[in-house]
């Protein structure tokens, strides 16, 4: 069964990839504003994706606010996750991942 994808999940996990305090995230703020980039959005998806939701990164982009993120959650419940969508979004992960670690170790 796929765990619930809910506010409180959402903000802990826009938290890790922001290195942030939970806490500090509101439901409406835009988190476009709090460094959220479309690497991280990816990241995102890709993981929600594997635990089995239906969320893609177009999904996401449209609105960057947890408030919507969490209503997009609610719409993919019970949907199969997008393996193509999902497919490539996981490879510009791993291509994006690739820079990150090059630029780290040059």
């Amino acid at each position: 069964m796929t765990a619930p994808l809910d506010k409180e999940r959402l903000r802990r996990d826009i938290a890790e990839v922001l290195d942030e305090d939970p806490a500090d995230l509101g439901d409406d703020e835009n988190l476009i504003d709090r460094g959220l980039d479309s690497i991280r959005v990816l990241m995102l998806s890709a993981r929600w994706r594997e635990d089995g939701h239906d969320i893609g990164f177009l999904d996401l982009a449209d609105e960057p606010t947890i408030a919507a993120w969490a209503s997009v959650a609610d719409n993919s419940a019970g949907k199969p996750a997008n393996k193509s969508a999902g497919e490539a979004a996981d490879k510009a992960t791993d291509i994006a991942a690739g820079k990150a670690a090059e630029n780290v170790n040059p």
